[in-house]
């Protein structure tokens, strides 16, 4: 009888380890069913007077780009690239990634130069775009800002915060604080998200990075309009915290690196 129920046990235990494995392997087919991961876009021109748009992408190994196959779309002052791919069926459950660039031709610059801001994206995707415009001859491309320090501030009624950016050689970039964007109000998680972009002068020519410090103050809200609670600002990828009560700030987290 004690045979026969440490069989029964360990029957059932082999049973519970082939579920495990089977939901694992599900995991990893949904994990490695999209071909890129955090793409980034940037353009320049070439000596010919040419767009090149520089689209660099992490890439499971289970796909390969089918580069001869790529094309845009132009629509208005909006590209949309595709970069077909070729996918393997008998890829390693590891989900290897590494990391690939691709170049696209857009063509004469004549094209772009009236339009303002044109925005590139890959596959359509608002997470995965580039921004690059023409002033007075000369092609400047936007990036998120490298933000080093988030602070929070309560002037009287008003919440704002101060941000600290870094940059390089100010003759080559600057930021763009007129085109920032931010939230028209907290969202669900009680988070306010600002976008700030580094714009980059088109530099053909070697260059030493030179640590730049700059700094950006906005205006939140009004803290009449805030319950008591914890809070988030988020600046590009950084987060800085406040907690409120009784309409005043009672406690701040800054965010330094």
């Amino acid at each position: 009888m004690l045979v026969l129920l440490l069989l029964l046990t360990a029957v059932l235990s082999c049973v519970g380890c082939i579920e495990s494995s089977s939901e694992k392997e599900e995991d990893t087919v949904m994990k490695c069913s999209k071909p890129f991961v955090n793409a980034s876009i940037s353009c320049s021109q070439n000596e010919d007077g040419e767009i090149i748009c520089n689209v660099v992408y992490w890439i499971y190994d289970n796909y390969e780009i089918d580069e001869e196959n790529a094309t845009f779309n132009i629509s208005g002052n909006t590209v949309q690239i595709h970069l077909p791919t070729v996918k393997y069926e008998n890829y390693d459950d590891s989900c290897y990634r590494y990391f690939e660039a691709t170049e696209i031709n857009l063509g004469k610059k004549e094209l772009f130069e009236e339009q303002g801001m044109y925005f590139v994206s890959l596959e359509g995707n608002p997470n995965q775009i580039g921004k690059f415009i023409f002033e007075n001859g000369s092609l400047y491309n936007f990036a998120p800002a490298r933000v080093e320090a988030i602070q929070i501030v309560q002037d009287k009624n008003m919440i704002k915060t101060v941000v600290k950016t870094l940059t390089g050689d100010e003759q080559i970039f600057t930021i763009d604080v007129e085109n920032a964007t931010y939230s028209d109000n907290f969202d669900e998680n009680k988070t306010f998200t600002i976008q700030v972009s580094e714009k980059k002068l088109d530099y053909k020519e070697l260059m030493t990075f030179i640590g730049v410090f700059s700094t950006q103050e906005f205006e939140i809200m009004p803290l009449d309009d805030l319950e008591n609670g914890n809070y988030t600002i988020k600046v590009n990828d950084q987060e800085a915290t406040f907690v409120v009560r009784n309409h005043n700030i009672v406690r701040i987290y800054n965010f330094e690196k």
